[in-house]
C-alpha cells in the first residue's frame, strides 16, 4: 500500500478568508439583502467576514505514494501528483459576514449585524 493509483473524488477544504469576490459570486441573496437596506435609504459598510472555500478534485488512475514524514502532522504523508487537474471551487461556508448599517442621520454611530449569525441567510 506505500504506492498505487487514487481513483475517485477527494473534497478540500480551505478555512480562513475565502476571497470577498468569491461570496458575492456564490452568495447572490446576500446582494439583494444589501438592496433591501438601500431601498429603506439605509447604507451599509462591509466589516469583516470569515468563510471557507470547499474544492474537489476528480482523480482516476493517479499515482500515490506514502512517504514516512509529514510536514502537517504524523509520521506518515501522502504525495499525490495532480498534474494539471487542479481543485474546482464547488462550494463556500460562511461562518461570519458583519456590516455596519446606518442611515444619514446616525452617521457615524451604526448597527452592527452579522448577517450570516442574525440573518441565517443560506
Amino acid at each position: 500500500m506505500e504506492k498505487g493509483i487514487v481513483k475517485g473524488k477527494l473534497v478540500l477544504k480551505c478555512p480562513g478568508r475565502a476571497p470577498f469576490s468569491e461570496i458575492m459570486r456564490i452568495r447572490p441573496d446576500i446582494e439583494s439583502l444589501l438592496a433591501e437596506i438601500e431601498a429603506k435609504s439605509w447604507r451599509h459598510f462591509y466589516v469583516d467576514h470569515e468563510a471557507s472555500l470547499v474544492g474537489e478534485i476528480e482523480f482516476d488512475n493517479v499515482e500515490y505514494q506514502i512517504v514516512p514524514w509529514s510536514i502537517l502532522r504524523g509520521p506518515y504523508g501522502m504525495i499525490i501528483d495532480v498534474k494539471w487537474n487542479f481543485p474546482q471551487v464547488t462550494g463556500l461556508e460562511l461562518e461570519k459576514l458583519v456590516y455596519n448599517v446606518f442611515t444619514k442621520n446616525t452617521f457615524p454611530r451604526a448597527i452592527t449585524v452579522d448577517v450570516q449569525k442574525d440573518y441565517n441567510l443560506h
